[in-house]
Parts: C-alpha cells; structure tokens; sequence
C-alpha cells in the first residue's frame, strides 16, 4: 500500500491494520490519523507533526478482507 492508498482507505472509513490485526489506522471526526493496538489501546499519530514523516510504513498495511 502507498501513502495515498493509506490515506485514501482512512478517508473511505475502510478498516486498516498495520503489520497484524491487533493494530487498526483509522481518521477521527476531527481529522487525525492514527493507529491504536487494540489489546492495550496504545495509540500514535500515523504523521509526524509536519505532516511529512511517519511513524509507521505504509508497506506495511492492509485493508481487512483485502489480505
């Protein structure tokens, strides 16, 4: 998955995870992305704050069913 493609899945509501399903992106009503890991809710920005660097690979993620 690409950068846009994340994005793209995020905006669209589609469920997202990140290396397993134990960790899901999602956008909040109020507009950030971010990724929580589930059994603790332990959850980071996707986007450094300048909105260019990221904390995660998007490589690294898959919509759920597309797996």
């Amino acid at each position: 998955m690409t950068r846009q493609q994340l994005i793209d899945a995020m905006d669209q509501g589609k469920t997202v995870h990140w290396h397993n399903k134990g960790y899901i992106c999602y956008r909040t009503e109020g507009g950030e992305y971010l990724n929580t890991f589930t059994p603790t809710n332990n959850t980071i920005g996707i986007f450094h704050r300048n909105g260019i660097g990221m904390n995660i690979k998007p490589e690294d993620c898959f919509i759920a069913g597309e797996e």
